[in-house]
């Protein structure tokens, strides 16, 4: 058991490459909470951390990652390490970073990585690619709730749509 952990930790901090600082906050893919409707399409590796679309399934599956900040982060970059090998445009991992409100419960997005788009992403091998974009905005946890949402989307059972981390910094 001991091993498994030690190797679980080595993958994750060999998958997402930046250097992990206290101005961040990280998850792996298989940590968030999969939406119950989506999670009959979910494969999550305990081992591995990351989220995935069963083997031979097509689908979609919804995962919503709730965000905890240590006070004075105000993050203007979301980071992505993912895994989206097929050239259908229907094939796609999406992850989104919204905020919202405490009083009415109006949700904004701040900023969105898309796989069918290439720019602001370097292949890293094998169809993993690291994303990034960058977005401006006032972090302000006494007014808004802050969630990342991840959706992974496959019509084809050979395709790989993986979401292995991300990262606000």
């Amino acid at each position: 058991m001991k091993s498994i952990l030690v190797s679980t930790a080595l993958v994750v901090a060999l998958c997402l490459s930046r250097h992990a600082d206290a101005g961040e906050w990280d998850a792996v893919g298989g940590g968030c909470s999969i939406t119950p409707a989506t999670v009959a399409n979910a494969n999550v590796s305990a081992s591995l951390g990351e989220l995935a679309i069963k083997s031979g399934v097509n689908g979609t599956v919804f995962a919503t990652c709730p965000i905890q900040y240590p006070n004075g982060i105000t993050p203007s970059n979301l980071y992505v390490l993912l895994k989206d090998d097929s050239s259908s445009s229907s094939d796609v991992v999406v992850v989104t970073y919204y905020k919202q409100d405490k009083s009415s419960g109006a949700v904004t997005q701040i900023s969105s990585i898309f796989s069918g788009i290439t720019s602001g992403c370097a292949s890293t091998g094998a169809g993993i690619r690291a994303c990034s974009t960058t977005f401006s905005d006032t972090f302000n946890p006494n007014l808004y709730f802050y969630f990342v949402s991840i959706q992974l989307n496959r019509t084809v059972t050979t395709a790989n749509e993986i979401v292995y981390g991300v990262t606000l910094f």
